[in-house]
């Protein structure tokens, strides 16, 4: 092990819809190499990390790797591999196929989500097999934020028993991907407090789009029984993954002073976003570049596929583009994000390293990581 010490190993995984695609194909190389380097054949992604969090569709991506399968409790129903085929398969019927008319844009004036949600619903479902959040094998959160409370939300699969909360994992996953304009808002009810109102919850990505910092604060708020007190950045490593960085197109900005409201509206939420992407992973980098010791500063890597200033990237800036081409396009995105994610620098291990650092803590069991408080 690194230094002999003991890591909380954390996965986050960025929001971005159908180029979940570039996330996924990142998390096939993770797997494959996790069990070439392991020598296991069977080791899953489950078993070397011990919290995930992610936020729409990286939400879908996180909880998808931590499903049980009941044949096999302990193990994951589903690989890798077949997450990523999931969003080949059913990406058309989810985005496509589910689009509603646009005729004249006079339908948004009265609803402004552009996609159904039965599809998405019915396939959640069936992939979560009825279960509740709480069933899941690690620790796992998902962002949202609920309208009715105007708060943000932090769905957990360890909350602690006090707090008497557990949610169908189909309607967690539901929330997060509920992306305004897109999907429409989702209703979530609580399990255990039926009896409660229920949340009108919306995607997380309007605050965590990229949700490594909130991971960084559940990791430090979790008590792991491998760690003699609670985990601080020294005692982790984490891997962030995105779903790749688009220019957006503002046109000529040097006449920004004369825009008016409708280019401020269309411009504001890209803004926004790529802003807090670059935001939370700025400190992120800043946290760990902080520690004392070298080795220890190197233990955050961010993969993702490069922005490069002035370039238009092969794959569609929408989130929503499932046709074949795109999806062919996100695919090769996510072989240049594991190309990139090779480089090493003074402040970051290159990705096949950090794999190693992974693969030398070892397999853990659920009963590793314990809850919330």
């Amino acid at each position: 092990m690194n230094d002999n010490k003991a890591k909380v190993r954390i996965l986050s995984l960025d929001g971005g819809g159908i180029r979940g695609i570039i996330s996924a194909s990142v998390l096939v190389y993770l797997e494959n190499e996790i069990r070439g380097r392991s020598n296991d054949p069977d080791a899953q992604l489950s078993d070397y990390f011990d919290l995930i969090i992610g936020t729409s569709t990286g939400g879908i991506l996180g909880a998808m790797l931590l499903i049980p399968d009941p044949q096999r409790p302990s193990r994951a129903l589903y690989g890798a591999v077949e997450i990523l085929e999931f969003y080949r398969e059913f990406g058309t019927a989810i985005f496509n196929d589910s689009e509603r008319s646009k005729w004249l844009n006079i339908r948004q004036l009265i609803n402004a989500a552009n996609y159904r949600h039965d599809t998405l619903v019915k396939l959640l479902s069936e992939k979560t097999l009825g279960l509740p959040i709480s069933a899941l094998l690690k620790p796992y959160v998902a962002t949202a934020y609920d309208m009715r409370s105007q708060r943000s939300i932090f769905f957990s699969s360890r909350e602690a028993s006090h707090k008497k909360r557990d949610y169908l994992l189909s309607d967690v996953l539901r929330a997060t991907a509920a992306a305004p304009t897109y999907f429409a808002p989702a209703k979530v009810s609580n399990l255990l407090q039926p009896q409660e109102a229920s949340l009108i919850a919306i995607d997380g990505g309007v605050f965590a789009n990229n949700p490594a910092m909130c991971a960084y604060a559940e990791a430090r708020s979790m008590d792991f029984p491998f760690l003699s007190e609670r985990a601080r950045a020294k005692d982790m490593l984490m891997l962030s993954i995105g779903t790749g960085s688009v220019q957006s197109d503002f046109g000529d900005v040097s006449r920004s002073k004369t825009w008016g409201l409708l280019s401020w509206a269309k411009s504001i939420p890209e803004i926004m976003m790529a802003a807090g992407y670059d935001t939370v992973n700025y400190q992120m980098e800043r946290l760990f570049e902080s520690l004392e010791s070298e080795k220890d500063r190197k233990n955050f890597k961010r993969v993702d596929h490069p922005r490069e200033e002035g370039k238009t990237p092969e794959y569609d800036r929408d989130m929503a583009d499932a046709s074949e081409a795109n999806l062919a396009a996100l695919f090769r995105a996510g072989q240049v994000a594991v190309a990139q994610g090779q480089n090493e620098d003074q402040n970051a291990w290159s990705l096949d390293t950090f794999i190693d650092k992974l693969v030398e803590q070892g397999k853990r069991s659920d009963q590793d990581a314990s809850l919330a408080v």
